[in-house]
């Protein structure tokens, strides 16, 4: 085995409880917002900067609250968002293979595209 692909492996199994939960953020999504949503990609950042909004609340709530319960909630709360970030972030690059990059692909073979 490489060295990478080793490290690619080591990452995976350390990773593999957080990657589990996304995928399974990302099927509670798909059933309550429907699979393979279309979105302008502005849209698409406004849906996750949203979210990392709510992780920025939940860092506030840990940062300045007395009592030690409330900062574990406010723990658990900020690696839930977290996961909501990731999922979101998923299907908007779902969204960019699926939608947009065919079309990206196809004005650059035609020659239209310019930085």
């Amino acid at each position: 085995m490489g060295r990478m692909t080793k490290e690619l492996h080591e990452l995976r199994e350390e990773h593999s409880k957080i990657i589990e939960d996304v995928i399974c953020e990302r099927a509670r999504q798909n059933q309550k917002f429907g699979a393979n949503r279309h979105h302008h990609p502005a849209e698409w950042l406004m849906i996750l900067g949203e979210e990392v909004g709510e992780v920025n609340e939940e860092g506030i709530n840990f940062t300045f609250s007395l009592f030690e319960g409330k900062k574990i909630r406010a723990l658990q709360d900020m690696r839930n968002e977290l996961i909501q970030v990731a999922a979101v972030a998923m299907a908007f690059i779902q969204d960019i293979d699926d939608n947009y990059t065919p079309e990206i692909n196809k004005t650059i073979k035609n020659g239209r595209f310019r930085k």
